[in-house]
């Protein structure tokens, strides 16, 4: 419509505080690895970031021009020059960023930024229905998992069954790359595997023991509360005996949810 060289739509990812490109169109496809260099801005990183922080559109003349253009390699190679970037507003929410790049210098007339920001808000609607339908089906396996569980429990009293069918139904649920059942020895208080679902590698082997205190479960157990850590190897609270930190940093995962289970 706009005889735009590249359009990009940037998407919030509020849990990593950042946005992410999540579609775009033009470019030549050797850009890709430019584009891919920049595939996620932080709040108020660069352009986009500054539109999002913002909620106001901006008009440039030339980026080449324009000290906050993070990814000036890019727009040299293809040409780029006017840019225009509109927040993608639903309600009180701004869900991410259109950007808009051409390959000449230019002013943008009313009309243009008329068309644009109706674009714009087109995107945020699609945008947002996308995240009420994915919420939606979210809360729908969620509820499906539990009623497989609460009928397994109900067939069995197989602690390893029913504690299998709760690993592998979480995991499936969260997307996690592993889960993992604990149950907590009454004289030791030691945390021993009951069952885990997923691949974990060396990290675990037959029946892990968490000694008392130990790991992110412990901490939860101490605490009775959730307990989450980004990086288990860096996060000063985890306890490791040397063998779990040796088998950790072999694994795939360093991200950890804990919740203990209360009765």
């Amino acid at each position: 419509l706009l005889e735009a060289k590249v359009a990009r739509v940037w998407v919030d990812d509020p849990v990593g505080r950042v946005l992410r490109a999540q579609g775009s169109f033009g470019g030549d496809p050797k850009s890709e690895r430019w584009m891919t260099d920049f595939s996620a801005l932080p709040y108020g990183g660069g352009l986009v970031g500054r539109i999002f922080e913002s909620r106001a559109p901006e008009y440039i003349l030339d980026i080449q021009q324009d000290s906050r253009t993070l990814n000036q390699r890019m727009a040299k190679e293809l040409g780029l020059h006017a840019f225009a970037g509109i927040p993608l507003i639903t309600g009180d929410r701004v869900v991410g960023v259109l950007a808009i790049l051409f390959g000449n210098r230019r002013p943008f007339t009313p009309e243009e930024k008329e068309l644009m920001g109706l674009l714009a808000d087109q995107a945020a609607i699609a945008i947002q229905n996308a995240h009420l339908y994915e919420e939606t089906e979210r809360r729908r396996r969620a509820a499906e998992s539990l009623a497989d569980v609460g009928r397994l429990i109900s067939q069995s009293l197989d602690p390893e069954e029913v504690g299998q069918r709760i690993a592998d139904s979480l995991r499936a649920l969260l997307g996690t790359f592993a889960a993992a059942l604990y149950q907590l020895e009454p004289e030791s208080e030691d945390l021993v595997e009951v069952a885990i679902s997923g691949d974990v590698g060396p990290t675990f082997g037959q029946k892990l023991v968490f000694p008392r205190g130990t790991g992110v479960s412990g901490i939860a157990v101490g605490e009775k509360r959730p307990v989450v850590t980004p990086d288990l190897l860096s996060d000063s609270r985890v306890t490791l005996t040397p063998e779990q930190r040796e088998r950790i940093e072999q694994a795939s995962y360093r991200a950890v949810l804990a919740v203990p289970l209360v009765i």
